[in-house]
């Protein structure tokens, strides 16, 4: 029995110089400071062999909280850890309507339930950090990692904070991630009753040429001439919504090349301003 039972090392074995089949024994006390556990902890003991407590589940191995009626996916990243690779190690894809979706279930109001399903516990942390990159987030408790502080996302906090890549500065802190089962670059495709068109989005600098080849089609002028039946003033909004967007406002038509367009707002992506085609001038 020694004074270093609250060390890093503890509990080990430091075998005996002349009989290696026995040696003298450090234990750990049970009220021992939870911060000296350390799995990466290499003794530097002479002859000392650490006694070591092994899990059948990794710390890498994260639980998922699917809301009912939703299809999103929540998980907690690990520290030091984004979204992105957080949602990667459950085969899921985060991206930015993930995190805002998730809004919903990490406000004030419903945060602490989201990290109860996650095999956390929290307490509100009610703070100006709502805005944050980071946020929503759980700081791990230093003494008892099952619990922490919670830091709520709230509704109404500019869209343009939310990214999948950032790490929080936290010590000890883990981000609350909301995850889709789809991929960014998995691209609707809008096929109108009673035409043999496809109607596609195509990503930022991308060629209408590109985005068509994407799904397996081929962009012509004779496509987009037929493409001005479904994106004129009166009906661009319900073709933008088939691709999965909203028009928040429809612009002056015009018979520019690039038209029909659309332009997403940085406050609400999946809101956009639409510029239709104008018909009367096809000017190709």
């Amino acid at each position: 029995m020694s004074n270093e039972t609250a060390l890093k090392s503890t509990p080990e074995l430091k075998v005996n110089e002349n009989n290696t089949d026995r040696g003298y024994c450090y234990p750990r006390e049970e009220s021992n400071n939870t911060k000296s556990f350390d799995c990466n902890f290499v003794s530097k003991k002479e002859r000392s062999k650490r006694i070591c407590g092994c899990s059948a589940t990794s710390d890498e191995e994260r639980k998922v909280y699917k809301p009912d009626g939703s299809d999103l996916s929540i998980v907690l990243t690990n520290n030091g850890e984004n979204c992105d690779k957080a949602c990667k190690d459950k085969n899921l894809t985060c991206n930015w309507k993930s995190l805002f979706d998730a809004v919903k279930y990490t406000n004030t109001e419903t945060i602490q339930n989201t990290v109860t399903q996650l095999g956390m516990k929290c307490w509100p942390k009610m703070s100006n950090e709502t805005a944050l990159k980071s946020t929503p987030e759980l700081k791990v408790n230093e003494n008892n990692t099952d619990r922490g502080y919670c830091y709520p996302r709230e509704e109404s906090n500019n869209t343009k904070s939310f990214d999948c890549n950032f790490v929080s500065k936290k010590e000890r802190s883990k981000r609350i991630c909301g995850c889709s089962a789809t991929s960014d670059e998995e691209r609707k495709v809008y096929k109108p009753d009673g035409s043999d068109l496809s109607i596609v989005l195509s990503f930022f600098k991308e060629s209408c040429a590109e985005a068509c080849s994407n799904i397996g089609r081929t962009c012509t002028k004779d496509s987009l001439k037929l493409l001005v039946d479904f994106t004129r003033p009166t009906n661009i909004s319900d073709t933008v919504n088939h691709l999965g967007l909203l028009c928040s406002s429809i612009k002056a038509e015009q018979y520019w090349t690039v038209y029909p367009q659309i332009q997403q707002l940085q406050s609400n992506h999946w809101k956009a301003n639409c510029f239709p085609r104008r018909e009367t001038d096809l000017n190709w």
